[in-house]
């Protein structure tokens, strides 16, 4: 379904679903987020890369997008990830991980204002959640330009 609407592009952007070709990527951003975060270096790095593309590539309970510098499409900026929140689907969880070298460029700002109306008018999506820890402040202002609304602990909501 999502490989109809995709892939999305943006002024510095292309948006397209996460592939199994994008294993190299995704290792540099596995490595570069367990430099930041030493105690989430995973134990078998390669298995856990693996397991991480199965899980990425099987669109059937969540799905991710990938968004690629649009000047040398080999870069990956940042992936988002959604998760049904409810049974309709009506409702989406995001997560999503920018590359260092991307942050404040408002990357994901641009990303999201592209793919939230999608979501709505393409699939029918009226809510979208994101949790966010209180010391993330470039997530949180992302999450205050786009129009997200505190609802409960750490949990930011776009209504579409």
């Amino acid at each position: 379904m999502l490989k109809q609407i995709f892939p999305l592009a943006t002024r510095r952007l292309v948006l397209r679903p996460l592939e199994a070709g994008d294993f190299a990527q995704f290792e540099k951003k596995m490595l570069e987020a367990a430099r930041e975060n030493p105690a989430h270096i995973p134990t078998n790095i390669e298995t856990d890369f693996t397991d991480r593309l199965r899980q990425v590539v099987a669109f059937d309970q969540k799905f991710s997008i990938a968004a690629f510098d649009c000047r040398r499409t080999d870069r990956l900026v940042a992936d988002l990830t959604f998760r049904p929140v409810d049974r309709t689907a009506k409702s989406l969880s995001v997560t999503y991980y920018t590359m260092q070298r991307y942050r404040r460029l408002l990357m994901m700002t641009e990303i999201l204002q592209r793919v939230l109306p999608v979501l709505h008018d393409e699939y029918g999506v009226s809510a979208v959640h994101a949790v966010i820890e209180p010391d993330n402040r470039n997530s949180l202002k992302t999450a205050a330009r786009l129009g997200f609304r505190p609802e409960g602990r750490n949990v930011y909501v776009y209504k579409c």
